[in-house]
């Protein structure tokens, strides 16, 4: 540009004319060379960024072309325009990663497309590729994890290894297939799915809690203690009270009463902390179930009163838990002391009032039955509660030469006394103390040729004589 240097008139600080008629006009010689690279350089600059890698390799041919005393500076050039090229595709990367971490798949399009950008770093083309394998394999979880929630466990499972063959370590789709199989009780199968998520995730405690509750109904509680004690490791202060019901439950399993008794307690106190526990219903009864376990160890190390204590807060707090009142019951009925003895007959008869399952035991029932004749009842509620073991127990034999005897002595109830005589010497496998006394029965009603074939049977299906018959 041609600029004036001063204007006509214009004198310097002396007083002299200054010299304006002078015009400077600058006009720089630039070689081809020269115009060449910078039409190369703006015109990768200027690429869109779907185009870059493309216009990069041409960029990159046309300067090797160029003469040596620029082709160096200009390849240098280029490469750091590369590089800003390269910076700002990883800080974009690394804002998905933050959100790919997240399970926030929103960028899926976007990594497919910089799957394209061939030019990248190879380190950086495995991270996109990474990101895109797990938002793919996450799809394909999620949609196992609907067809789960419908009882379509079968087309589950083929979305479940679908994910974990486009993503190997993904662990959730290992735990998803370790529930199905838990669910269908396929355990072995669970045990080996839970297994392998917590090969990929060993510091996730959620995989090792649901080996433990496959463990557990596998009755592998030894296993399932050691992967319980784990999932403690990993979560600390933030292990919940079930865990350490769970291990407390494993350990009782054990008979390791002692230590049971320590994650027992700590189950309570975490529980007991929750500020809800004073209002929320079922999380009272499991405070209460809780104090069951804890009373249950504490008899088990002959701390009876202890127990009783702590069976009895239970009871409290779930006035209408099974638990509670057979525990009660068994712990009373051991005492040799006749008003302990009528409690716990108090407790068995709320038990049997209750639609439990422990109302239809049979061997419960039994274990009431030796309580009555403790206490020393009449002889008609002992045959009513014999009667309540039959009910749920025909293989009971004591029962029912218990009640035989009873029968026996009520003349109008002699073809019973027989019935019941003959159930227990037949479940007895022929023992020969029920035969001696149901074909003494058999005599004193005058049944001698059923006495005589009785005992003849037992000598042809025992193959000896026994002395005392």
């Amino acid at each position: 540009e041609k600029e004036p240097y001063c204007k006509e008139g214009d004198k310097d600080k002396d007083g002299y004319d200054l010299m304006c008629k002078l015009e400077v006009s600058v006009k720089p010689s630039i070689s081809d060379v020269v115009m060449r690279y910078i039409r190369i350089r703006e015109g990768l600059s200027n690429a869109k960024e779907q185009d870059f890698c493309n216009a990069y390799v041409s960029a990159q041919s046309e300067l090797n072309a160029l003469s040596e005393d620029i082709r160096e500076l200009a390849l240098q050039d280029v490469k750091d325009i590369f590089q800003s090229f390269v910076d700002k595709i990883w800080t974009e990367v690394d804002s998905i990663s933050v959100k790919v971490s997240a399970r926030d798949c929103s960028p899926k399009k976007r990594l497919e497309d910089l799957k394209k950008y061939f030019c990248l770093p190879e380190r950086l083309l495995a991270k996109v590729q990474e990101f895109d394998n797990f938002c793919t394999a996450l799809s394909l979880y999620e949609e196992g994890l609907a067809l789960m929630k419908k009882g379509k466990n079968t087309q589950a499972l083929d979305k479940f290894r679908s994910a974990v063959k486009i993503k190997e370590n993904f662990s959730d789709p290992y735990i998803a297939m370790g529930d199905i199989y838990r669910q269908e009780k396929r355990y072995e199968d669970a045990v080996h799915m839970y297994k392998r998520a917590i090969d990929f995730s060993p510091s996730d405690a959620t995989p090792y809690i649901k080996l433990a509750d496959t463990y557990m109904a596998m009755m592998k509680f030894q296993d399932a203690e050691i992967t319980l004690r784990k999932a403690i490791d990993i979560l600390g202060e933030k292990g919940g009270h079930d865990l350490y019901y769970k291990r407390a439950l494993a350990l009782f399993e054990l008979q390791r009463y002692d230590e049971a008794s320590e994650p027992a307690r700590k189950a309570i106190e975490l529980i007991s902390q929750k500020p809800e526990i004073k209002y929320d219903t079922e999380l009272r009864k499991t405070l209460a179930e809780y104090k069951i376990l804890l009373g249950r160890t504490y008899a088990e190390t002959q701390r009876k009163e202890e127990a009783i204590r702590e069976l009895k807060e239970a009871l409290e707090i779930n006035p209408f838990s099974d638990s509670a009142l057979l525990y009660l019951a068994r712990a009373f009925s051991e005492s040799d002391d006749k008003s302990k003895l009528k409690e716990a007959k108090s407790f068995y008869d709320k038990l049997f009032s209750l639609d439990s399952r422990f109302a239809k035991d049979g061997k419960i029932r039994y274990d009431y039955v030796l309580l009555l004749e403790k206490i020393g009842v009449e002889e008609q509620d002992l045959i009513s509660a014999l009667e309540n073991v039959l009910k749920y127990d025909k293989t009971n034999q004591e029962a029912y030469i218990k009640l035989a005897r009873l029968y026996s002595k009520n003349p109008g109830y002699q073809d019973l006394a027989e019935t019941n005589y003959k159930r227990a010497f037949e479940l007895s496998q022929n023992n020969p103390d029920y035969l001696v006394e149901y074909v003494d029965f058999l005599i004193k009603r005058g049944k001698y040729d059923v006495a005589k074939k009785t005992i003849e049977n037992y000598f042809q299906s025992t193959e000896k004589k026994d002395d005392k018959v």
